[in-house]
């Protein structure tokens, strides 16, 4: 047994101190490895509950995106003839027109001044 050696080789100092005193520093180094090992356990319980935690977070991200490439693939018509692309080129410059049509008209300083000094030669 290691630590009846280590008690038989102190020598002459008295046998019950000794013997406690050593007992006593095995004790406590074997009290102090354990709460390391406790402490590197919880380091790494502690680390893989992260890493999971953030495996399922990216998980849903992935889902949530995938979701949202459905909804807009089913929200797609089907395929688009040319006349359907002529169509809608149409409309979208009637409705840019209309907008503009109903914008009011900002004039820059330069045009303000050219536009005055029209005024003053008539």
């Amino acid at each position: 047994d290691p630590t009846l050696q280590r008690v038989l080789l102190i020598g002459d100092a008295p046998a019950a101190e000794i013997n406690f005193e050593l007992l006593r520093q095995m004790r406590d180094r074997e009290r102090l490895l354990e709460r390391e090992r406790r402490e590197a356990q919880r380091r790494l319980e502690e680390e893989e509950r992260k890493r999971r935690q953030e495996e399922a977070a990216e998980a849903a991200r992935l889902r949530a995106e995938a979701e949202a490439a459905a909804q807009v693939v089913q929200g797609l018509s089907g395929p688009v003839t040319v006349e359907d692309a002529m169509m809608q080129a149409a409309v979208r410059m009637v409705n840019e027109r209309a907008q503009q049509a109903l914008k009011p008209k900002q004039e820059t300083p330069e045009q303000k001044a050219d536009r005055e000094k029209k005024k003053i030669k008539r």
